[in-house]
C-alpha cells in the first residue's frame, strides 16, 4: 500500500484511521463485517446473489448515529461453514441485524420507507440498511426478481438514487 514497508497490523491501523469501512474495501474480499466495521472475517464461501442499492439522497451524520447508540453491538456468529446452502446462508443473515438501523429509521423516515419497500413490495430475500446509513440494500436470488424490483422503483418516481448489481465471489 502506497509502497510503504509496514506490517499487516500497522496497515490495518492506518486504513482504519481513514474510516471504519476502508479496511474492508481495501481487502476486496467477501467478508463478514461486524462491530463498527472493525471486525472483519473473510467468508469461506459466498453465494452468487443480485443486489439493489438504494440511497434516499440524504446526509446522515455517522457521529450522531453512534452517539445515539447506547448499548454494545450485537455479536454475530462469524463462523459460517464453507459448504452452506443458499437457503441456510440467507436464514443466518436474516437472524443478524444492523444495530443502527432502528436509530436511523426513527429519525429519517425515508430510510424506513426504503426498507419497507424492499421487504413488502419486492422478492428480496434480505433487506437492510448498510452501516450507519443512508444507503439500504435488498438481496435477490435471481436477476428476474432484481429487475422487477428495479422497475418498480422507476415507476414510483421517487427521488432516490438506486443501482442494481451482482455480488461477486472474487474481485
Amino acid at each position: 500500500m502506497f509502497n510503504l514497508s509496514i506490517g499487516e497490523s500497522e496497515k490495518n491501523k492506518l486504513l482504519n484511521s481513514f474510516g471504519s469501512d476502508v479496511p474492508f474495501c481495501y481487502n476486496r474480499k467477501p467478508s463478514i463485517v461486524t462491530g463498527t466495521g472493525n471486525k472483519i472475517v473473510p467468508a469461506k464461501s459466498f453465494h452468487e446473489f443480485y443486489v439493489l442499492l438504494i440511497n434516499p439522497l440524504i446526509q446522515i451524520s455517522t457521529k450522531e448515529v453512534f452517539e445515539k447508540k447506547n448499548s454494545i453491538f450485537t455479536e454475530f456468529p462469524t463462523e459460517i461453514r464453507s459448504k452452506i446452502d443458499r437457503k441456510e446462508f440467507i436464514k443466518i443473515l436474516n437472524m443478524a441485524s444492523n444495530d443502527l438501523e432502528l436509530i436511523v429509521s426513527n429519525k429519517y423516515p425515508e430510510v424506513k420507507k426504503i426498507i419497507d419497500f424492499l421487504k413488502n413490495e419486492t422478492n428480496s430475500v434480505l433487506s437492510r440498511m448498510s452501516g450507519s446509513g443512508s444507503t439500504c440494500f435488498g438481496i435477490f436470488n435471481n436477476f428476474h426478481d432484481l429487475k422487477s424490483a428495479y422497475n418498480k422503483l422507476i415507476e414510483t418516481k421517487k427521488k432516490w438514487w438506486f443501482k442494481k448489481g451482482k455480488i461477486l465471489n472474487n474481485i
